[in-house]
């Protein structure tokens, strides 16, 4: 188990959107910023360049047979959830990595 203090380990009230790459966890973020990266800071840019690096702390927790998910909270409305990233195992989100909160 990680020291990562960026994961939230057996995470609870999750939804499970979509499985993803590495590759798939920077398109989000680059829809996310809509896709104009002009004028973003050249540390987000680099950590968007490099999902493996990005994603590190949980990449390190997979085992084979593991996937990796988007997530997002059960729980949505204004101002209120959060989305991420999961390592699943058997179906169950085991570590969580919050990527922003809504």
């Amino acid at each position: 188990m990680s020291d990562d203090w960026n994961i939230n380990y057996s995470p609870t009230g999750l939804e499970l959107v979509e499985e993803i790459t590495p590759a798939g966890f920077r398109d989000r973020l680059i829809a996310f910023v809509g896709g104009a990266m002009e004028g973003f800071p050249p540390r987000l840019i680099d950590r968007i360049s490099n999902p493996e690096q990005e994603l590190s702390p949980l990449l390190k927790e997979m085992v084979e047979g593991d996937q990796l998910w988007w997530c997002q909270s059960e729980k949505r409305a204004v101002l209120i959830g959060n989305e991420g990233v999961a390592v699943v195992r058997d179906g169950r989100p085991i570590a969580y990595m919050l990527v922003w909160h809504h």
